[in-house]
């Protein structure tokens, strides 16, 4: 399982998916908090997520995006922020999920323009290159090229 930090995990899955192929899903599962790219921003909603999980109400399904790298899932959120990492603290290892779709990550067609920080993917023209993103610097940099994505140097 790959160890990023969750907004790193979270900024670098969707750089890498398949867009054109991904699969819309909207089914509710169970599924790995381990997976949950999720980070609280609020400490006042924290506290309050955190008491209701200890008070025992069953909070709202949280609501995500699959990502497949690497051979395993990770979820990205668009909503449960909060109820997610209060559970994580909790020492929950699953939680409620709206699945609203799935995405493959494909590092291998991806290159890394190192000295200029530049994101490119391949296209369906061999040899041909699509602008993907600029500045990749930092953590997103380091998690790109742990991944496997290819490098220009």
């Amino acid at each position: 399982m790959l160890t990023f930090a969750p907004k790193t995990m979270a900024d670098l899955l969707p750089l890498l998916a398949d867009i054109e192929h991904g699969r819309t899903l909207g089914h509710t599962a169970s599924i790995s908090l381990a997976r949950v790219q999720a980070w609280p921003w609020n400490e006042g909603r924290l506290t309050r997520c955190t008491a209701r999980l200890a008070a025992g109400e069953r909070a709202p399904a949280i609501h995500v995006q699959r990502y497949w790298l690497c051979g395993e899932a990770y979820y990205t959120l668009s909503d449960g922020h909060h109820r997610a990492t209060a559970a994580k603290q909790a020492g929950r290892r699953r939680i409620r999920a709206v699945i609203h779709g799935e995405n493959w990550c494909l590092p291998g067609a991806h290159w890394l323009d190192l000295p200029r920080g530049i994101l490119w993917r391949e296209t369906a023209q061999p040899g041909r290159l699509r602008w993907i993103m600029n500045e990749i610097n930092g953590d997103l940099r380091a998690a790109l090229l742990a991944v496997g994505v290819n490098v220009l140097r």
